[in-house]
């Protein structure tokens, strides 16, 4: 009787114990979800124009971005892209509106404009850069109408700020980058008539409007 009885008491506390144990090789519960980075097809220029202040060399670099996955995750839950500016992956399950925007919002609302075929126009300048932003609304203001946008949007363009930023210029469309030290209107215009429309969803709809500040 007293050894059934210890018996009894070891599977319950096994199992106890079993139940209350994380898996080995589980996140914690806030890790952030980790988007890799994997280029491929880069191709480097230097364009004859002047190189934006602190940098020295006007260099272009557009590239291929393999995209791991299209998981839609929780609005303001933690994500690390390693690519700089990304261009894919993991996102939340809202997207920004399209227009252009003077403080900075999450990449990951972005790269759900993106997976729509968005195309985001993104800028860093701590020393400051009218000519680059001009540019930037020059070519989303000359951009043609998109018939397949809702009545209040024009097309899937987005100018916004972003201090992450290592260079002055960067470009982001659903597997593709562009970033650069200078400002060359025509690589610039080329990538984004080429990368426009390119997301794996082919749609059109407003998002929301407050994306600076929705995560605290």
């Amino acid at each position: 009787m007293s050894r059934r009885a210890l018996s009894v008491v070891v599977v319950l506390v096994g199992c106890g114990a079993s139940d209350d144990r994380p898996a080995p090789d589980a996140p914690a519960p806030d890790a952030p979800t980790v988007v890799p980075c994997d280029l491929s097809d880069t191709v480097v220029t230097h364009p004859a124009m002047a190189p934006i202040a602190p940098h020295t060399e006007c260099t272009v670099t557009t590239a291929t971005v393999a995209i791991p996955s299209a998981t839609h995750v929780e609005n303001c839950s933690p994500i690390d892209y390693e690519c700089s500016p990304p261009a894919g992956g993991s996102h939340y399950g809202s997207w920004a509106a399209y227009r252009e925007y003077d403080a900075a919002i999450p990449w990951a609302f972005l790269v759900h404009n993106m997976e729509h075929g968005g195309v985001v126009l993104s800028y860093n300048c701590p020393s400051g850069c009218v000519a680059v932003v001009e540019a930037l609304r020059a070519i989303r203001t000359d951009f043609a109408a998109d018939r397949f946008c809702a009545p209040a949007v024009r097309n899937r363009l987005l100018i916004v700020p972003s201090p992450s930023l290592d260079v002055p210029i960067a470009v982001a469309a659903w597997g593709r980058s562009y970033t650069a030290t200078c400002l060359d209107r025509p690589s610039l215009d080329a990538f984004v008539q080429e990368s426009y429309a390119h997301g794996p969803e082919d749609t059109c709809a407003a998002g929301i409007d407050d994306a600076t500040t929705r995560c605290p």
